[in-house]
């Protein structure tokens, strides 16, 4: 049987595959891979043109992502062998309904559920970045708001020159938070990391200057017709900073790709940022299923 291999700082391989996910989630991308692979650490083999991805995390060990791929029901078959060498219970994450109804077809008594604090936000990419309509009045306003405030705001793709100036932007963003939920707190501590490797991830990022002072800076990556936003952070007290930030960088992607959605991640049980991102008005939840058997 095939040794799995770590993934860590290479995601490569994710890279390959992930064109061919049929989930649209952001947990199958080189990004999150990247931000998260301390946390949720990712093994992989490869077989037959098919990829196997397992992790583990602080909730969950050797979970597996549907294979992607060639050769599903082999990838299948060497999942359902590895769980009986290792004589472990199986667990599938990151599923998508219809990989969770077949799973539960091949497995007896298999437990399948969601946790809605993981579910993705998906968002029409033409009218995110238009804004248009009566139901973005609210986005409208503050985005127009901060352009009168700031007349001389700058929005620019990040390059080297500016990575001076984000460290600096992150230091005043964190002091100025009182961070207690772990995830964010953590994701802090990988943004810099992230952000000086834009370029080797095959990733976009962009800032906001205002009097040649970074006040807002977003992340993420074009998979197929998908944007999926990794990062979005701003200093609020630049009134309209942050539905100005998420219509300029999702306006910038639609104008140089050929994309039809916006993922802007889960809101991991956040209230806060639950309204916020129901606020904008998405075309979808998307849920996240896992699958649990018992041999």
């Amino acid at each position: 049987m095939q040794n799995f291999k770590k993934i860590g700082e290479n995601v490569a391989i994710i890279k390959k595959y992930a064109p061919l996910s049929k989930t649209g989630i952001c947990d199958f991308s080189a990004g999150v891979k990247y931000i998260w692979r301390e946390d949720f650490a990712s093994e992989y083999v490869e077989i037959d043109g098919t990829l196997v991805l397992k992790e583990t995390t602080r909730e969950y060990q050797n979970a597996f992502y549907y294979p992607v791929g060639k050769n599903e029901k082999l990838a299948l078959d060497f999942i359902d062998e590895y769980a009986r060498e290792k004589g472990m219970d199986l667990t599938f994450c990151c599923l998508n309904k219809e990989q969770a109804d077949y799973l539960q077809t091949r497995y007896e008594n298999a437990e399948v559920f969601f946790d809605r604090n993981w579910s993705d936000y998906v968002y029409d990419a033409q009218a995110f970045a238009s804004f248009k309509g009566k139901k973005y009045a609210g986005q409208r306003n503050h985005v127009n708001k901060f352009k009168s405030l700031y007349k001389n705001f700058a929005y620019k793709r990040i390059e080297e020159s500016d990575l001076p100036l984000i460290e600096s932007f992150i230091s005043e963003y964190e002091s100025g938070r009182d961070i207690n939920f772990w995830i964010e707190k953590e994701e802090q501590n990988k943004l810099l990391d992230y952000v000086k490797n834009l370029s080797e991830l095959g990733q976009i990022g962009a800032c906001i200057y205002v009097d040649n002072k970074i006040v807002g800076i977003t992340c993420g990556e074009v998979i197929n017709d998908m944007l999926i936003v990794h990062v979005e952070k701003a200093l609020r007290e630049y009134n309209g900073i942050y539905p100005t930030l998420a219509q300029t960088f999702s306006k910038d992607v639609l104008e140089n790709f050929n994309i039809k959605e916006i993922n802007r991640e889960e809101d991991c049980g956040d209230l806060g940022l639950r309204t916020s991102k129901t606020q904008y008005h998405p075309i979808e939840i998307r849920h996240k299923y896992f699958l649990k058997t018992k041999n």
